[in-house]
C-alpha cells in the first residue's frame, strides 16, 4: 500500500469517525480494491516412494481491505488467469500435493499459488519448484525488492538477497549462490530474459562453455553484492540463483523473486518524494532529489511565541526495502554528523535515522524587534535505501504587533475603471463596479462623485466611521497576504466575489487575475489567513465566493453536477475533510454548494434568538428596490437593469453540520455545547428543487458564527453572501452587528447619518 492509498484510508476514518457504523461500508465504495497477496512458507516432505514424493506447502495470504476466501493452486499451469479451468480452489492450510517422476519429462514441476480476495480480486503468484528426489532451493532478493517495473537505481547499488533449502539435511542455507548482471553488451539481451524469464534460465543452463557460464560465485554466507561506477541511462538485468547440497539449482526465474531489472541514474535526481505541512499548509514536492538550494526551499511564515509543529512523509521509490528519516534545525554545517547530546533538545545536529521520525515540535521562536524578522531552517532527509531526498523549510517568524483593531480585505475582481483617451469613463456592466463597491462600502459621505453629474454626492459608506486600513488584493506582486501584515490587525474582513472566485490565471494577469485567497488555499501553499485565526486573529469572511475560492484548489469535479459542491461524503478526495480552511476554520465540514438564485435570507438563530447579542442579528437581508434604494442617490448613472440585479452569487450548507465540543477546561468536567451558531438560512425558488436538492431542507445555512472552545477561543464568522447586494439599511445592520455586537468595535459618533446605529 502506498502513501496516497495510506492518506485515502486515513480520510476515511475520518468520515467513519463523523458518521458511526458506516466506516468500513464508506471504505469499501469508495477506495479501488487492494488485490491480495500470498507466499509460500515452510515446505517439507510427508511421504516418499521410489517415484513420487508427497509434500505439505504451507501458505500465508492477507488482504488490506477486507479478506482472502481461498486460494487457487496447480502444477505447472499454462496462463496465471484466475477464471481458467486448471485450478483447484481450495482452502487447505498446508496444501498437500504429489509429485510423479513420471508424470512429466521436466525434472521438477512448478506448484503455483493465487490468493482471491471476498470481491474477487487475484493475488500475484507465488511459485515454488517441487521434484520427485528433492526440493530445490529457493532465493529472492530482498534489497532492492523485486518488481516487474524497471526501477530507478544509483549508480553505485547494493543487492541483497536470502535463500533457503527447504529440505537439506546440514542446514537449511543453500550450499552457494551464483549471480550476473546483464547490460547491452552481455550476450544475451535483456529484453528477452524479461518477456520470457526461463529462456534465460536454459540458455545458461545449456550453455556450451560450461553450465552457468560467465556467472560469479558466492558462499552461503555472502548475501549480497555491490557495483560501481554503472553508467547512467543504461539498463540492467541482475539474476541470482542458489545451489543446495545435491547440486540442484532454484529453477524458478522471476520478475518477482529472483530478478532485479533497473536503470542506472545519477543519485541527485532519486529518491523519494517529500510531502511537507504544518496547520495550515500543505506542500509536496514534484519529485525526489537532494538539493540544496532557493528553488527547493518552502517559506513560511510563523508568529513568534507560539509552537510550530511540522509533519512530513515521502513517497519511496519503487521496489526501495527501507524508508528513514532525520531532521535538523539551524546546522552549522549541514554535513555536520555529530551526534546529537541529547535528542529533543540538541535540535542543532541532526536526529537519530528512525522510519518512525516523521515530525518534529519547533519552537516557540522569540519575538524579533518589529519591523526585523528572525529566520530559521528546517533540513529533513529521507532515505530510502536507494537514495536521499532532501526537505527544506525556511520558518520566518513575525513579531507579535497587533496594534489595529480593522483590516479590510477586498479579494474581488469587479470591473475596474476604464479610461479612454485619458477620459474616466462611466460604470457599465453589472452594478457594482470596483470603483462602485469602495463606494458603497468607505465613502465618508457628502463628497461629489467624479465625472458624476453636478449635484450628485456619495452616500456614507456601510463602514463609515469605523477605524480601517483597507487593502486590494489586484495587482499584488506575489499575489499574497503576507502573515506579516495581518498580525497588525486584531480583526481582519475578507471579502470574495462569487464570479472572481473562479478564476485560475495567474496574479500577473490584467484582466482577470486569480484571488489571493485562491492562491493561498492552492495545494502547497501558506494559507495566512488560516494562521492568523489560529493565532486568536477574529475573520469575517464573506462575498459569495469565499469558500469556493478557498477550497477550489482540492475541488472533486465528479460531485459537480447540478452545483459545484465542496463535500466530506460525496467525495473520496478530501476536498471538505481535516486540513482544508473551511474544515478546520470555518467548521463548515459536511457539505456546501454554489448557486446564482434570488436569495431571501431571513435570521435563524434558534434557541439563540433571546441571546443579547444575536438579539441584533438583522431580521431579513432583502434585495434592493426602487424605494430602499433610490437609483437617483445610489448609483445616478445607472439604469435599473443594471443597477438592481437579478441574482447574486452564494455558497450555502446543504447538509446538517453540528459542532459540539467540550467548553470546560477542566479535564475531569465534561460540558458539551454546540460552537458553531447558524445565524442566517436562505430561501429561493431554486433551492426547491427536488432533483438538485434532495434533501429538501426548508432552507439552507447560509451565515455562521464559530466560537471555539478554550484556551484556543478561535472565533469566525462565514457569510456565503455579497452583503452589497441587499438593502443599504440592512447591510449597515449586519455590519453592525459584526462589528459592534461580536467584536465590540465603534462606529464614530454620527458618522453613518443615512442609517443610523442601533447602539453605541
Amino acid at each position: 500500500m502506498d502513501w496516497r492509498r495510506a492518506l485515502s484510508v486515513l480520510t476515511l476514518i475520518a468520515v467513519a469517525v463523523a458518521f458511526p457504523g458506516c466506516g468500513k461500508r464508506i471504505q469499501r465504495l469508495l477506495l479501488a480494491n487492494e488485490h491480495p497477496t500470498v507466499r509460500l512458507g515452510p515446505t517439507r516432505v510427508v511421504a516418499s516412494t521410489g517415484h513420487s514424493r508427497t509434500y505439505s506447502v504451507r501458505w500465508d495470504a492477507s488482504d488490506l481491505d477486507g479478506e482472502v476466501r481461498h486460494v487457487l493452486v496447480a502444477l505447472d499451469p499454462p496462463s496465471l488467469d484466475p477464471d481458467a479451468a486448471h485450478w483447484t480452489r481450495t482452502t487447505a492450510n498446508p496444501h498437500v500435493v504429489t509429485i510423479d517422476a513420471g508424470a512429466s519429462p521436466e525434472a521438477f514441476r512448478r506448484f503455483v499459488i493465487l490468493a482471491v480476495d471476498d470481491r474477487g480480486a487475484a493475488s500475484q503468484p507465488a511459485v515454488i519448484a517441487l521434484g520427485a528426489d528433492n526440493i530445490p532451493p529457493q532465493v529472492r532478493i530482498t534489497c532492492p525488492m523485486p518488481t516487474a517495473f524497471q526501477l530507478q537505481a544509483p549508480t553505485t547499488l547494493t543487492i541483497s538477497w536470502d535463500g533457503i533449502d527447504p529440505d537439506g539435511v546440514f542446514t537449511t542455507r543453500p550450499v552457494r549462490y551464483k549471480y550476473l548482471l546483464l547490460s547491452a553488451a552481455s550476450e544475451f539481451s535483456i529484453v528477452e530474459a524479461r518477456q520470457r524469464p526461463d529462456s534465460l534460465r536454459r540458455y545458461y543452463a545449456e550453455h556450451p562453455a560450461g553450465p552457468w557460464a560467465g556467472w560469479d560465485s558466492t558462499s552461503s554466507d555472502t548475501t549480497q553484492v555491490q557495483f560501481t561506477n554503472l553508467t547512467p541511462g543504461a539498463d540492467y538485468l541482475f539474476v541470482v540463483i542458489a545451489f543446495d547440497e545435491q547440486g540442484d539449482y532454484s529453477p524458478v526465474f522471476s520478475l518477482d523473486d529472483n530478478m532485479l531489472s533497473f536503470r542506472a541514474r545519477d543519485t541527485q535526481f532519486l529518491g523519494p518524494r517529500f510531502t511537507v505541512a504544518g496547520e495550515t499548509f500543505e506542500y509536496s514536492y514534484v519529485s525526489g532529489g537532494y538539493f540544496n538550494d532557493a528553488s527547493h526551499r518552502i517559506r513560511l511564515e510563523v508568529p513568534a511565541g507560539v509552537p510550530v509543529p511540522i509533519r512530513w512523509f515521502a513517497i519511496p521509490q519503487p521496489g526501495t526495502c527501507d524508508l528513514r528519516y532525520r531532521w535538523v534545525l539551524d546546522p552549522a554545517l549541514l554535513t555536520d554528523e555529530t551526534p546529537r547530546s541529547n535528542e529533543q533538545t540538541d535540535v542543532s545536529h541532526w536526529s537519530a535515522w528512525s522510519p518512525i521520525t516523521m515530525s518534529a515540535a519547533l519552537g516557540p521562536f522569540g519575538s524579533p524587534m518589529p519591523p526585523k524578522r528572525g529566520t530559521h531552517t528546517l533540513y529533513i532527509e529521507a532515505d530510502d535505501g536507494l537514495a536521499k531526498s532532501l526537505a527544506i523549510l525556511e520558518l520566518v517568524v513575525v513579531p507579535e504587533q497587533a496594534t489595529k483593531d480593522l483590516l479590510i480585505v477586498d479579494d474581488t475582481r469587479l470591473k475596474p475603471d476604464a479610461r479612454v483617451g485619458g477620459a474616466l469613463q462611466l460604470p457599465s456592466g453589472p452594478w457594482p463596479t470596483a470603483a462602485e463597491l469602495d463606494t458603497f462600502l468607505f465613502a465618508r459621505g457628502g463628497v461629489p462623485w467624479q465625472s458624476y453629474p453636478a449635484g450628485a454626492v456619495s452616500v456614507p459608506g456601510v463602514f463609515a466611521g469605523y477605524a480601517f486600513d483597507t487593502l486590494g488584493t489586484r495587482g499584488l506582486g506575489s499575489g499574497f497576504v503576507p502573515l506579516s501584515t495581518l498580525v497588525q490587525y486584531r480583526h481582519v474582513i475578507w471579502y470574495v466575489d462569487g464570479v472572481g472566485a473562479r478564476n485560475t490565471r495567474q496574479f500577473d494577469d490584467r484582466t482577470s487575475p486569480m484571488t489571493a485567497l485562491r492562491a493561498m488555499g492552492l495545494p502547497g501553499r501558506t494559507n495566512a489567513l488560516a494562521t492568523y485565526v489560529r493565532l486568536g486573529g477574529k475573520v469575517w469572511l464573506a462575498g459569495g465566493g469565499a469558500g469556493a475560492a478557498v477550497s477550489f484548489g482540492f475541488n472533486d469535479p465528479s460531485n459537480d453536477s447540478p452545483l459545484i459542491t465542496f463535500s466530506s461524503v460525496t467525495s473520496s478526495r478530501n476536498e471538505l475533510g481535516p486540513g482544508r480552511f473551511m474544515h478546520d476554520i470555518a467548521q463548515w465540514r459536511s457539505e456546501f454548494r454554489l448557486l446564482k438564485p434570488v436569495p431571501q435570507i431571513l435570521r435563524a438563530t434558534g434557541r439563540f434568538t433571546d441571546t443579547p447579542t444575536y438579539g441584533a442579528v438583522p431580521e431579513r437581508l432583502d434585495a434592493k428596490t426602487t424605494a430602499t434604494d433610490p437609483i437617483a442617490i445610489e448609483a445616478p448613472t445607472r439604469t435599473s437593469s443594471s443597477f438592481f440585479q437579478t441574482g447574486a452569487e452564494i455558497e450555502f450548507m446543504s447538509r446538517a453540520n453540528s459542532i459540539v465540543e467540550d467548553v470546560d477546561t477542566n479535564p475531569d468536567v465534561v460540558d458539551e455545547q454546540s460552537t458553531l451558531d447558524t445565524l442566517y438560512r436562505v430561501q429561493a425558488a431554486t433551492l426547491r428543487d427536488p432533483s438538485s436538492f434532495p434533501e429538501r431542507h426548508p432552507s439552507y445555512v447560509i451565515m455562521t458564527y464559530y466560537h471555539g472552545p478554550p484556551p484556543q477561543n478561535q472565533t469566525f464568522v462565514h457569510s456565503g453572501f455579497p452583503f452589497w447586494f441587499f438593502q443599504r439599511a440592512q447591510c449597515t445592520q449586519l455590519v453592525d452587528f459584526v462589528l459592534h455586537d461580536l467584536w465590540g468595535l465603534n462606529r464614530a459618533p454620527g458618522a453613518n447619518t443615512r442609517v443610523a446605529s442601533r447602539r453605541r
